[in-house]
């Protein structure tokens, strides 16, 4: 799932990303569950760009 705020008071954006891999497993002992996240802000104005 991916979120993103667009533009905000023209300059700001908010994105958010939560991601989840998960599988019983062809093979014994072969599942998997992975989960990860990412938060990020960013900053715009004329030529510049600023994303943390």
């Amino acid at each position: 799932m991916h979120l993103s705020s667009g533009l905000l008071g023209g300059h700001w954006t908010l994105d958010a990303r939560l991601t989840h891999i998960g599988s019983e497993g062809y093979i014994d002992r072969g599942a998997t569950d992975l989960k990860s996240y990412m938060f990020q802000a960013g900053y715009y104005n004329g030529n510049t760009m600023l994303r943390s």
